[in-house]
């Protein structure tokens, strides 16, 4: 179901909790640790849900909020592309589609 769903860029003050057990963190702080170049950080894709954030898109890696991935008896957001994002591709970056969990 994609209802309610929106794909967009940074705005500033996102958060996003990655650890089930652990508290939600400024996305800025997740992709300076991740040591993304800052063109790769300026064009992460962030999908919203309601608003709120759900997932991050990058070059190499999607991460996925901990409140919405799937679990054995839980199916949850999965990101399909049919191609990559163009915004992900500076010279070549991304170089096939990719299923996202």
């Amino acid at each position: 179901d994609t209802e309610g769903l929106a794909l967009g860029t940074r705005r500033g003050g996102e958060r996003l909790r990655l650890d089930p057990d652990g508290p939600s963190r400024p996305l800025k702080d997740w992709l300076r640790e991740a040591r993304l170049p800052p063109w790769a950080r300026a064009r992460a894709l962030l999908v919203r849900e309601r608003g709120a954030l759900v997932a991050v898109v990058l070059p190499h890696a999607t991460w996925i909020a901990a409140e919405r991935r799937s679990l054995p008896d839980c199916p949850g957001l999965v990101l399909e592309w049919q191609g990559a994002p163009e915004e992900l591709q500076p010279a070549g970056f991304v170089e096939r589609p990719a299923r996202f969990r």
